[in-house]
């Protein structure tokens, strides 16, 4: 599995965009500039969600597995997500 870095960077710039209309709202002050990314800071990002999203994948999966579920529901991601976010932080 490999993640194009358009979708990465498309999902990058929603999440600015949307913290920039969030920032707009607190203060009241627009802020003018465009964003960018270099193309080696992209990869990396994307080879980062990548490995998350397999992580969280392996980790609900093997919570359902020792729940006796027999397929990955929402509630089990949810369930690993807190540690999951600790690991990635530290």
């Amino acid at each position: 599995m490999s993640l194009p870095v358009e979708l990465v960077l498309a999902i990058a710039r929603e999440v600015w965009r949307v913290e920039d209309e969030s920032a707009r709202a607190r203060t009241g002050v627009e802020r003018e500039f465009d964003a960018g990314i270099k193309p080696e800071a992209l990869e990396d990002l994307a080879t980062l969600v990548e490995a998350f999203i397999v992580e969280a994948t392996a980790r609900a999966c093997a919570l359902a597995d020792i729940e006796g579920s027999r397929s990955i529901e929402g509630e089990h991601i949810e369930r690993v997500l807190p540690q999951l976010m600790l690991d990635f932080a530290g």
